[in-house]
């Protein structure tokens, strides 16, 4: 049967993310950069619905840009402004207390749209990337704005809240094991600027298209070991 609406999503998987909505039932993921994204039947909007009780521009999200990319991983602030001329944006069930007003949203927070029984649960998923320390400090600097834009964050060393590990090639070391242990995924540069290139509501770039060098020399033998991880990493 046809349904009777829809919204335009971008499908990404949670760690390529910072702020997202995850709708309900499907599980399926918006990701939502530093900046502003609308919602609404608007050709425009960055979340475009169909269902006739949502307005053209119905409501925006805004996020904040992360002030220090390279520092510990702090959540940017989140909000939902009403630009309905129904009151209907409903946070958590309450609607909303009237146009142009803000609310903050949270981790766990539910969202929904003029009577459409379509919901969403705002999530915090950071990436978050690991870099090594022997890069020069223009190219520390250079990652940093790439973050920046890209709400990621970045740090020489591998912790647990790392999602993500920077190297041009592989090679067995400590932290590509830590990288491997964790769940993490060993990515190039390239990954944080085609990050940092895409608009708000933009689908993520898949980490498996950004891929460092093979291993070489006597790494080499544990090539086979390796992409077996990078084929499907732990999640």
């Amino acid at each position: 049967a046809t349904p009777i609406h829809d919204y335009t999503l971008h499908i990404s998987k949670p760690s390529d993310m910072g702020w997202c909505l995850v709708q309900t039932g499907t599980q399926r993921l918006l990701s939502l950069q530093p900046g502003s994204a609308q919602v609404g039947r608007a050709q425009a909007a960055h979340i475009k619905a169909t269902h006739q009780s949502v307005s053209r521009v119905h409501a925006e999200i805004q996020v904040e840009a992360i002030q220090a990319p390279a520092g510990p991983v702090v959540k940017p602030e989140i909000r939902i402004i009403d630009h309905s001329s129904t009151g209907h944006v409903f946070l958590n069930g309450k609607a909303s207390p009237g146009k142009g007003v803000a609310r903050p949203l949270a981790d766990g927070d539910l969202l929904s749209f003029g009577v459409d029984p379509v919901t969403y649960r705002v999530a915090w998923n950071p990436v978050v990337l690991s870099y090594s320390s022997r890069l020069a400090a223009e190219e520390i600097r250079e990652l940093t704005e790439l973050a920046g834009r890209a709400g990621a964050f970045l740090t020489q060393d591998w912790t647990l809240e790392c999602t993500h590990l920077l190297i041009e090639q592989l090679a067995i070391t400590p932290k590509l094991l830590c990288c491997i242990a964790d769940g993490g995924v060993p990515v190039s540069a390239s990954y944080l600027r085609t990050l940092a290139a895409c608009r708000n509501a933009d689908s993520r770039p898949p980490a498996g298209e950004h891929r460092p060098k093979a291993l070489v020399g006597v790494d080499a033998e544990y090539k086979a070991e390796l992409e077996v991880f990078l084929s499907s990493p732990r999640p």
